[in-house]
């Protein structure tokens, strides 16, 4: 299984901080980047932990592919961080754990997974889709859990 590490050091040579300094949700130039990321690096407060909408860019921002991401959300619930209310991030842990069937379309060579949606099929349509649209993937067992990483609950997923 890929499991992610994230290196101190990788993060210590970086002179852009790209994961901060391009994020178009928090403003910061590099000397604030660098303080504050050192911050998220450490498990300290960072302003950071609040402001990011957990949007993914910083993951593929970094030039070293060391995770950023997944650092954030991780400091997000080992500070208690919450995206949303308690209750609701609850729900939706409880309402996404693998259970019952799988169900499967027409899979053919081309295929969409559309999570606990299947409703948004309607919505993949243009050039990318093309001879996707009839073939679909429901099921927990194919669920991305990236709802997690929004709720800020890596721990689930790592459960």
């Amino acid at each position: 299984m890929l499991e992610l590490k994230f290196d101190k050091k990788k993060c210590a040579d970086c002179k852009a901080v790209s994961c901060l300094v391009k994020c178009q949700y928090i403003d910061l130039n590099k000397t604030e980047a660098k303080k504050e990321w050192q911050k998220v690096i450490n498990g300290e407060d960072s302003f950071v932990l609040d402001a990011c909408t957990t949007c993914y860019a910083c993951e593929e921002y970094c030039p070293f592919g060391n995770h950023p991401f997944y650092l954030i959300v991780e400091r997000q619930e080992e500070k208690n961080v919450l995206a949303a209310p308690r209750a609701l991030i609850k729900q939706w842990v409880n309402m996404c754990a693998p259970s019952g069937k799988f169900m499967l379309g027409d899979v053919k060579e081309k295929t969409a997974s559309l999570c606990f949606m299947p409703r948004l099929g309607s919505l993949a349509q243009g050039k990318l889709f093309e001879d996707v649209a009839t073939s679909w993937i429901l099921g927990a067992e194919f669920f991305c859990n990236a709802v997690y990483l929004h709720f800020s609950r890596m721990s689930v997923i790592k459960e």
